[in-house]
């Protein structure tokens, strides 16, 4: 990901955040000069500076026959709003487009076994919708075993995180304000990003 100096953000703790917050993510992946993506939900586990990142897709998608033959990268885009150029002070200036993105790669590691695919299915539910974890532990073992045939586990160990922070840091304290609050105004979460990143 091209990133100027400006507009890096070299924490790694920040990134996580961004990627916890919003973890439907792009998987990509690259086999004979083609490219392959998938849109899917992850789950972040992060310790001791060791980043792993955890999903699962259906067994007749094809990418996964993939993971053997190089790296993964998983992109993590959200918040961006669309800016316009009213709100700067000068004339001369064109419309842009504010965003946050994390690019993770890494290998990824199918989990073979029924038990490591159960284990990843409750941290998914645990993750998006604890109050349903009661009513999984009264489904039938019947019915979670037919799940698991038919979809792939996977992990992927993060080898390289990069964070792009584009909030109009190279325009005057005083656009990023009017930027900001416009933003904000219309609702847009990004403008409060913008906010608590030009409050000292």
């Amino acid at each position: 990901m091209y990133i100027p100096k400006e507009f890096q953000q070299p924490n790694q703790t920040t990134a996580i955040e961004y990627m916890k917050t919003y973890s439907f993510a792009t998987l990509i992946t690259a086999s004979e000069n083609t490219p392959r993506a998938t849109h899917l939900p992850f789950v972040i586990e992060a310790e001791n500076e060791k980043i792993i990142l955890h999903s699962h897709m259906a067994k007749n998608n094809p990418q996964w026959e993939e993971f053997a033959k190089g790296s993964c990268l998983v992109v993590f885009s959200n918040p961006n709003a669309y800016i316009s150029p009213s709100l700067y002070e000068k004339n001369d200036n064109v419309p842009t487009w504010n965003y946050v993105a994390v690019h993770a790669s890494g290998k990824a590691v199918i989990m073979e076994t029924e038990a490591e695919k159960i284990t990843l299915l409750e941290r998914m539910i645990q993750t998006y919708e604890p109050d349903y974890f009661e009513q999984w532990k009264t489904v039938s073992e019947r019915y979670k075993s037919n799940l698991f045939p038919d979809l792939v586990a996977f992990k992927i160990n993060v080898a390289q995180l990069e964070c792009k922070e584009k909030l109009s840091q190279n325009k005057s304290k005083k656009e990023r304000e009017h930027i900001s609050n416009s933003l904000i105004e219309a609702q847009n979460e990004l403008g409060t990003i913008m906010l608590k990143k030009n409050t000292p």
